[in-house]
């Protein structure tokens, strides 16, 4: 399955919540303005800007250091209301479905992977329902308003913002997403491997004991957590690439638009002001650009959890038919197996 489908799926779930969703969206919007206004208002007060009055840039500065706290914690309330309004749903559902898969689905023999995927799994949405689809309509509503006040100092500023937030809010996240992907599904499948291992060796303690194979289990149980750091730190470590590479961005870029000013030969207090705009407004594609590391466990959660929903049960219910009699059952050709892994076979032998 791929991402887009992943993200398609699970946003789905989000319209009976349209409302909420477009009220955290234009409370972020006006967060985010009134923190890029606070150094701009202090960026045109320092040049002694004409547009405004030295004590009126004070008051501005002190509404919008206001407005900031409040509209900020609006949005984020809006946001985790949503996120988990959406979780419980989404539990709802994944209980439905393992009534409808059951009793095969939970006589399997990782009933671990089950136990992580219900928890963990389902909670790791959290970070797509609250921290992407608002943040990406904000970055992109956010971004083009700077735009439109970049154009006013000159056209040419204006196409460069929309470059650079194009390579900061798209280009750097997709490619991030992409090679992050698969470690954050390998890390969401070695914990559902360790869930798996702890719950098998908690439930068989007594013949583990019994037959002297504790040691063989410490040193299964070893392997499995080694496996699982090994992992996350390699994650870890993708995520540290990913915030440099970012703010490298951020810095080279910033610096092009105060390159461009000089060239033109511009004054010294657009090129201040204009700057100064350029570097405050990062804030909202940042946060898109973090999110193409962050989001490769919700993918792998995602993936996960809508591959049991999707799953069909191995035995279909019977309803409203006829009942059947029989008085005699005849076997043959019967195994059992955990998926590819067979354990008994049974074969009738002809009668001589």
């Amino acid at each position: 399955m791929s991402t887009i489908q992943i993200f398609s799926r699970l946003i789905k779930l989000v319209f009976p919540l349209t409302g909420f969703m477009i009220c955290a969206i234009l409370m972020g919007v006006a967060g985010f303005l009134c923190a890029i206004f606070i150094p701009v208002l202090s960026s045109m007060a320092l040049v002694n800007d004409p547009l405004f009055s030295f004590h009126t840039i004070v008051i501005l500065l002190f509404v919008c250091a206001l407005l900031r706290g409040i509209l900020r914690y609006a949005e984020q309330a809006c946001n985790h209301y949503i996120a988990f309004k959406l979780l419980a749903r989404i539990r709802d559902q994944v209980f439905g479905a393992l009534r409808k898969l059951c009793p095969a689905k939970l006589e399997v023999k990782d009933k671990g992977s089950l136990i992580s995927l219900i928890t963990s799994d389902i909670e790791l949405l959290e970070v797509f329902y609250a921290h992407t689809i608002s943040p990406i309509c904000i970055a992109f509503v956010t971004s083009l308003i700077c735009v439109g006040i970049q154009v006013q100092f000159g056209w040419i500023y204006g196409l460069y913002s929309l470059f650079v937030y194009v390579v900061v809010g798209v280009v750097l996240p997709i490619y991030i997403s992409k090679q992050s992907r698969q470690i954050g599904v390998e890390y969401r499948k070695e914990a559902a491997n360790l869930n798996s291992y702890v719950l098998e060796s908690m439930r068989g303690l007594k013949e583990s004991m019994q037959y002297m194979d504790t040691d063989c289990r410490l040193s299964g149980l070893n392997k499995q957590t080694s496996s699982l750091a090994n992992c996350e730190k390699e994650l870890k470590y993708f995520q540290a690439k990913t915030i440099s590479l970012t703010n490298f961005c951020v810095v080279l870029l910033s610096l092009g638009l105060c390159l461009i000013h000089l060239y033109l030969n511009s004054s010294i207090e657009s090129t201040i002001v204009s700057g100064v705009l350029q570097i405050s407004s990062f804030g909202p594609v940042i946060a898109l650009a973090n999110l193409g590391s962050t989001l490769s466990q919700t993918i792998g959660a995602g993936q996960r959890v809508i591959s049991l929903l999707d799953e069909s049960p191995m035995v279909e219910e019977v309803e409203n038919k006829e009942e059947t009699d029989f008085k005699m059952v005849d076997v043959s050709s019967v195994d059992f197996a955990y998926e590819e892994e067979q354990i008994w076979y049974y074969v009738k032998k002809k009668d001589s």
